[in-house]
Parts: structure tokens; C-alpha cells; sequence
């Protein structure tokens, strides 16, 4: 049936389609919703209209940079921001899912997969990797430009150079994630050249680097965009352990590890297919298997360093696993009947067992976030805001929270919304007195100076805090500023009342 790939694809995005079923607000308060009011900005107002994130902040890094580093996938989400920002939330979810499942199945196709084989590797891609799941329910445009990473490894194999530079120039504008497809770009080149085809590794090199230099070049905030470059990549991840490094900037070693695996799978239909003399140590190396094995490799051991790897290890190593089978079909035959009893090759035993790996990873994306809808309700973001006048400057403690209130208030003037390495890079005094907050010793704080010190640093005409932190600081607070709303997890603070 070669129908199979799609029955798949579609029994897959179930669990998904009751996830926005079952809610009421968008997945997440994070990225995606960000990502959608700009785009809907742009769609109302030009997409050259903006200078960039510095629009939307009255101080901080972007304020004096600003700059739009994901440019091209904002014009992308611009028709789903037509739509109620639950809606085309849910429409990015599935977008992101689409969008890889479909390059990836369309790459199977091309190698000529049997059907039944397609329909495996997909339902593994969408449901076989719980974090993954959890992950592109959060719907953020990242997957994007992981579906473009897949068509940047299939455009290597098929030596296709001035492919390459179009996907160079697309990643360029999409985001300045384009660095993970340009490392691949130069594992191939490598692969090229110890392959002693130094023509190819200097032509897929060349055209690369020509996609990315006309991408920055014709990026709207070219010269902002590349000193936002050099800080993601040369300052940043350099930056003191001690610091708030955001929420992608963890290890998730567990994840890593479960990963590898399937790493040794392959590794094992590689060795078998040697024994079986399917294929030479010469072969392995010319037919790109040594080539996919080291970028799954490294983007898995990325994960150690970085969670952000996940959202690309794991589709990686589904389009390897799928290289595998197609190249070595016999020895992945051999290798099964080797690593499993006879009675689990039967196929009443081996069905039951992948849908169960799938159903536990179905039943766990509705309800994680079924369970925590009403901590992400809109409404209440908006009731917290609606009384605040047009242009005012919103001292958001948490960074994190500028998503949120941004998709209900774009018309207002944020403290902080990115990454907060950025406040260590703008001012490192201020964050430093930010992350006193969290601090061990915060108990030695004389929080009435801390007071002073951060509003000096973030003169605002409103403050937005998480009711999280000790009773100090909101007696601290409450000095100068007025406690006139509570919206979910979040206390609105008034300037210019005395207690």
C-alpha cells in the first residue's frame, strides 16, 4: 500500500490535533506567540517597515541593535498571524510538524523506501521521541529551518552546489540557526575532500559561502544582524557559568543519551554489512554513511551543551536510519535477526511494541498540556495590561514573560524579551542585579538598594514581576510603586505612589 507513509502521518498528528482540542490557549507563552505578533505587525505595516526587535524595547541590547534575526521566517508566519493568535499557533505546531515529516518523506520516496518502511520511520519521527513531540508542540519557527537542514544534506549527496547556495541564502534569512546547516555544509565539504574530490568539496564551499554572504547581504538590518551574530557566537556561549544563560542554554544529557541507540543501531548494520561483504571500509566512507554518522554524532553529543540540538538530532537520525535501510537493505535484516529472539521478528509481537512506544508518547502530548492550559491564559494576560496607556515602558522582571504580554500589548515598550545573556552583554551591572534575585546569598541583600539600583538601570513607568520571589522585594517594591493588578503568575506595579 502505498498509502501507508501518509495513513501514518496523518494517525500521527492525532494526538496533536486533540492537544489544541482540549486547550483553550496557545501551547506555550514563549517564542511562537513572540514570533506571530511581529508578523502580524509586518503583514499590517510593511515587512521592511520594522527596524527589528529594538521596536518593541526601550532599553537592553536590541534597543541599541535592533535587529530582526529570523527576518524571512516572520514573512513565513505572516498568513497564520491573520489568524486568532491561539489558532495560528496551533497552525504553526503544525506547520513545524509538516514541514519535517514531509522533506523527510519525500526524501525516502527518492531513495525508493518500501512504503511500509516510510510509514515507520515517520511515526518515529512524530511520536518515537517524547521530548521531540513535547518540543514542536511548543510551535516555534526553529523547525523551519530543521526541514531545511534535511533538503541541505539531500542536496550534498546529490552534489547539487548551486542548490546548496539557494538553502544557504534561505537559512541566512530565516535565522541565525543558519549556522547549523553550515556546519553541515562544511562536514560535507570535509567528506569531499577525504574522499579526493577536492573539485566538489571547493565548489559546495564556494556556493555556500555565496548563499550566505548575498543573505546578509540583502538581509533588511544587514550590519545589526551580523554584530548580533558575532555575540550569539563569540561572546555568549563564553560567558560566566554563573550566569542566566536562558532556557536553551542547559544540558539535557538524558535526551542525549537516548539517542544513541539508534546511533549503535546503525553502527551494528554498518559492521554487519562488512561481515556479509555488502559493502567495503572504502564504501562506507565513499557512500556518505561515515558523513551522516558524524553530523548525527555531533549534533547528538550538542545536546550535552545545548537543548536546542534536539529539535535537529532527532530528525537526523530518523533521514539516518532511513540512509541505512536503503543502503544496506540485507544487512538490515542480518542485524535484526541477530540482536532479536525469533519469536519478536514475528509481526504480531514487533507491531504491538512500536504502537506502544507511540501511544505512550500520544497520550503524553495532550495531557502535559491539557493540564496546564489555564497558566497560560490570554485572557488574563490582557486584563493584567488593560489599563496601561499606549506607549508606556514596562520593566518586565522576567524576560521570559515578554512574549506573553507582547501578543497582548505590542503597542507598548519592553525592559527585557531575549535571551538574558543579552542583558549581561548590554550591561553586565544589571544583570548582575537581576540575578540577585535567584541568588544563594540573597539574604544579605539590603533589598531597598537593590531597589534603587534597578530602577535606576531600567527607568520604566510600570513594573511586571513574578509572585515567585521572597516577600522583600515586593516590600521593596512597594516603596515607590503601587501594587495595582494580578494577572496568573504576575504582579503589575504602578510608578509614582508613595505607601
Amino acid at each position: 500500500m502505498t498509502n501507508r507513509p501518509l495513513l501514518a502521518l496523518l494517525l500521527c498528528l492525532l494526538p496533536f490535533g486533540i492537544t489544541v482540542a482540549l486547550t483553550q490557549n496557545p501551547t506555550s507563552l514563549g517564542d511562537g506567540i513572540r514570533h506571530l505578533t511581529h508578523a502580524q505587525i509586518l503583514s499590517q505595516e510593511g515587512v521592511y517597515s520594522s527596524d527589528g526587535w529594538g521596536d518593541y524595547l526601550f532599553t537592553g541590547y536590541f534597543s541599541d541593535h535592533s535587529s530582526d534575526p529570523w527576518f524571512l521566517s516572520h514573512i513565513v508566519l505572516i498568513p497564520l498571524s491573520a489568524l486568532p493568535l491561539t489558532h495560528g499557533h496551533a497552525g504553526l505546531v503544525l506547520l513545524s510538524i509538516l514541514s519535517i515529516a514531509l522533506s523527510l518523506l519525500l526524501i525516502f520516496r527518492s531513495w525508493k523506501l518500501p512504503p511500509g518502511t516510510q510509514a515507520v520511520l515517520l511515526s518515529l519521527l512524530i511520536l518515537g521521541n517524547t521530548q521531540f513531540a513535547l518540543r514542536i508542540t511548543l510551535g516555534r519557527p526553529v523547525f523551519l529551518m530543521v526541514a531545511l537542514t534535511l533538503w541541505v544534506i539531500y542536496a550534498i549527496l546529490q552534489r547539487k552546489h548551486i542548490v546548496l547556495c539557494v538553502l544557504l541564502l534561505l537559512a541566512t534569512l530565516l535565522s541565525h540557526l543558519f549556522v547549523f546547516p553550515l556546519f553541515i555544509v562544511l562536514t560535507g565539504v570535509a567528506w569531499f575532500l577525504t574522499n579526493g574530490d577536492r573539485r566538489e568539496a571547493v565548489s559546495a564551499l564556494l556556493w555556500s559561502a555565496i548563499g550566505v554572504v548575498v543573505g546578509i547581504l540583502i538581509h533588511p538590518h544587514s550590519l545589526p544582524y551580523l554584530h548580533y551574530l558575532s555575540n550569539v557566537f563569540f561572546v555568549i556561549p563564553f560567558l560566566s557559568e554563573s550566569l542566566d544563560l536562558g532556557t536553551e542554554f542547559r544540558s539535557e544529557s538524558l535526551y542525549a543519551t537516548l539517542h544513541l541507540p539508534f546511533i549503535a543501531l546503525s553502527g551494528l548494520t554498518v559492521v554487519s554489512a562488512l561481515r556479509k561483504r555488502e559493502t567495503t571500509f572504502e564504501d562506507i566512507h565513499t557512500n556518505a554513511t561515515t558523513f551522516l554518522l558524524c553530523v548525527c554524532l555531533v549534533f547528538i553529543i550538542g545536546i550535552y551543551s545545548w537543548v536546542r540540538f534536539v529539535d535537529f538530532a532527532w530528525p537526523l537520525v530518523v533521514l539516518l536510519l532511513g540512509f541505512i535501510c536503503k543502503t544496506y537493505p540485507q544487512s538490515v535484516s542480518y542485524t535484526a535477526k541477530a540482536l532479536l529472539p525469533s519469536f519478536a521478528l514475528q509481526k504480531n509481537v514487533l507491531v504491538p511494541v512500536l504502537l506502544l512506544v507511540l501511544i505512550v508518547t500520544g497520550v503524553k502530548v495532550p495531557m502535559h498540556f491539557v493540564k496546564n492550559d489555564g497558566e497560560r491564559n490570554l485572557h488574563a494576560l490582557s486584563a493584567l495590561m488593560s489599563s496601561i496607556e499606549p506607549g508606556a515602558r514596562i520593566f518586565n522582571v522576567d524576560w521570559d514573560t515578554m512574549p506573553g504580554l507582547f501578543s497582548q500589548r505590542p503597542d507598548l515598550l519592553y525592559a527585557r524579551g531575549m535571551d538574558p545573556t543579552f542583558d549581561y552583554v548590554w550591561d553586565p551591572d544589571a544583570s548582575i542585579l537581576l540575578s540577585a534575585l535567584k541568588s544563594r546569598e540573597r539574604y544579605l541583600i539590603d533589598w531597598d538598594i537593590w531597589r534603587e539600583q534597578i530602577t535606576e538601570k531600567y527607568e520604566s513607568d510600570y513594573i511586571v514581576i513574578r509572585d515567585t520571589y521572597d516577600q522583600e522585594v515586593y516590600e521593596a517594591l512597594s516603596g515607590e510603586w503601587e501594587r495595582v493588578e494580578k494577572g496568573l503568575d504576575l504582579y503589575l506595579y504602578k510608578k509614582g505612589v508613595e505607601s
